[in-house]
């Protein structure tokens, strides 16, 4: 089973956690995103398992827990993907215009390639460009 669940950053950071999960929370711009993150679980699992937390800092549920899951955020928006198959990973990324993706397509694609992302729409170029990047 894998369940993605969406939301928005700016709303679910607000939302109800124990006082002991508040407090783990990072200060700083991390600290909006990371309560969000914890919310999005919470409301996906209750209750919520114990997390720990490996070298890098990525959160796990500890061992025992038939469950793994993926936190991405980019701007607003927050993605959480759960699966009870093994470790997932998730992405996320608001697409925003970009003046420099002209000098990524010359160092990257043939001028073929350079050719068709200059025929697209310029508010399909850049999604053009990551998807090729993406493959």
């Amino acid at each position: 089973m894998y369940q993605i669940v969406l939301g928005k950053v700016s709303t679910l950071s607000a939302g109800q956690l124990p006082d002991a999960l508040i407090a783990q929370a990072p200060q700083g711009v991390r600290r909006a995103s990371w309560l969000a993150g914890r919310v999005l679980l919470s409301r996906a699992l209750s209750p919520l398992p114990e997390m720990v937390y490996g070298e890098q800092g990525k959160p796990a549920f500890s061992a025992g827990t038939p469950l793994w899951f993926n936190l991405s955020h980019s701007g607003d928006t927050i993605a959480l993907l759960l699966s009870d198959e093994g470790e997932v990973g998730c992405d996320i990324e608001v697409i925003r215009p970009r003046d420099n993706w002209r000098s990524l397509a010359n160092a990257v694609f043939s001028l073929g390639e350079h050719a068709e992302m200059e025929a697209e729409r310029p508010e399909r170029q850049l999604a053009g460009i990551l998807a090729y990047l993406d493959a």
